[in-house]
């Protein structure tokens, strides 16, 4: 089992009673992002729980910091509110999952897909045991539109392409 520990539970809740504390009051917007930031951190302990909990405070928080900046205050909406009520009431409730679901050792074969991207194309390798594969090599030339993407956006895309170029040989074993 793997278990928040107990001294980040309890700054939660600190954090959650501040925040419900001033339901209706304005809240700096790093309040909230540091408590939605904390609880996301959870995830391995409390599930799938960390991130659906806390969708309406994360899409509140990157909205505010987008339109208004960091330093800037919030009143929380209702969703927000009910999202810390949540926490509130089942963080300790949900803290603790099994790491593993069935009994002996899994051995996993690590696999790295790499990528880069640059002007008009991008491409990659999938690289197993700090050796690149025989046959994984891919690149494609990415639309004139695509160009002129931020680089994250074209990394990804070629990371996109990768995986679909190497879909049934990552997909084996």
């Amino acid at each position: 089992m793997i278990y928040v520990p107990e001294r980040k539970i309890v700054k939660a809740e600190g954090k959650l009673e501040l925040l419900l504390a001033q339901a209706g009051k304005d809240v700096k917007v790093k309040e909230l992002g540091s408590l939605v930031g904390l609880i996301i951190s959870f995830g391995l302990a409390v599930g799938r729980s960390a991130r659906f909990y806390t969708r309406f405070s994360t899409i509140e928080v990157a909205r505010v910091a987008e339109e208004k900046g960091w330093s800037t205050c919030l009143v929380l909406t209702e969703e927000v509110l009910s999202e810390l009520r949540f926490w509130k009431e089942n963080l300790r409730k949900l803290n603790g999952q099994k790491i593993c679901r069935e009994a002996g050792v899994q051995v996993v074969r690590p696999r790295m897909l790499y990528s880069d991207a640059g002007g008009n194309m991008a491409g990659g390798c999938m690289i197993v045991n700090k050796k690149v594969c025989d046959g994984s090599l891919f690149q494609i030339n990415l639309s004139e539109e695509e160009v002129f993407k931020s680089s994250t956006y074209r990394e990804l895309r070629g990371i996109e392409e990768g995986i679909r170029a190497l879909a049934r040989r990552i997909s084996k074993d």
